[in-house]
């Protein structure tokens, strides 16, 4: 089982879908390699759109093909998302409109230098209504996501990271909306995370008597299980910044519900990040899972 690039893996599931869905079309701002979408090009180069240097008009196009009859699905780098900000918010949600956003490189990024950093898309699209936020942490999850995304008409973003993953892998649980998957069962100290950090976290945590929950989908919130960890020590991880995190949301429905859960929150404070691998940049933010696991 070597590792693929998650882009690799995501490509390979478009194609699938592309071989049987004709009303889907995917666009992509001058990022096709990038983001390994030649396979699709060369297989179905009928459903994919490269408009260029241009992720306002992406957006734009995307909301309009939404009217449409054809499901859009526009990927590009998280950090290249911001620049079409004002597109997502009044084109796409504030109509309810059915695009689907792929937003590679989430997350802390190796090696692209400064700019890349998906640090900050959470904060960006966590107060748009329609919105729903997913984060996969394998591809049988991230596959599960495409089909759910396909299949409900409103905005969806599906974030992934540059890293590598395990080829595709059937499991045998369910993912829906606005519902986590409990790995390691509810104790008196839980962690919450999402993505692919997930896997290190179950492999490092396998003689502690500590919860481990996969929040899937950081909007919406799983509230069911949120009740369910009423009084305990509650430790959420993520690769983006504080300031509009799903610790944020999460610290809200607490006060709100009067859950007196023990928060603590590991993630980016206000700064912006600098050059090196995901592992370096994480470590040095105190936000890796050695660091993580050694503060229970």
């Amino acid at each position: 089982n070597n590792l693929i690039p998650w882009g690799q893996g995501i490509g390979y599931l478009l194609n699938d879908i592309l071989d049987f869905n004709s009303n889907i079309r995917i666009i992509n701002p001058a990022m096709i390699v990038g983001a390994y979408f030649q396979d699709i090009l060369n297989k179905h180069p009928d459903k994919i759109i490269d408009v260029g240097i241009n992720e306002e008009h992406a957006i734009v196009m995307a909301a309009s093909m939404s009217r449409n009859n054809v499901i859009p699905i526009v990927s590009t780098y998280s950090t290249f998302f911001q620049r079409a900000y004002d597109e997502i918010n009044h084109d796409v949600c504030r109509s309810n409109n059915h695009v689907i956003f792929l937003l590679d490189h989430a997350g802390i990024v190796s090696g692209d230098g400064s700019t890349h950093q998906g640090v900050f898309d959470i904060p960006m699209l966590i107060s748009l209504p329609n919105m729903v936020i997913s984060t996969p942490s394998n591809l049988y999850e991230a596959k599960k996501l495409l089909n759910i995304a396909i299949n409900n008409k409103k905005p969806f973003a599906i974030r992934y990271p540059k890293g590598n993953i395990l080829p595709y892998k059937e499991y045998n649980y369910n993912v829906e909306i606005g519902k986590w998957v409990v790995l390691k069962d509810i104790c008196d100290v839980n962690i919450i995370t999402y993505g692919d950090v997930i896997n290190e976290f179950e492999e490092k945590m396998v003689n502690l008597n500590v919860g481990l929950i996969n929040a899937i989908f950081v909007k919406p919130m799983d509230y069911d299980l949120l009740k369910s960890l009423s009084n305990k020590k509650v430790i959420i991880v993520e690769e983006v910044m504080k300031i509009g995190s799903l610790a944020h949301l999460i610290m809200k429905y607490n006060i709100e519900n009067n859950l007196n859960m023990n928060i603590i929150s590991y993630a980016i404070d206000e700064t912006y990040l600098g050059c090196g691998t995901r592992n370096e940049i994480r470590k040095e933010l105190g936000i890796d899972v050695d660091t993580v696991l050694k503060n229970l």
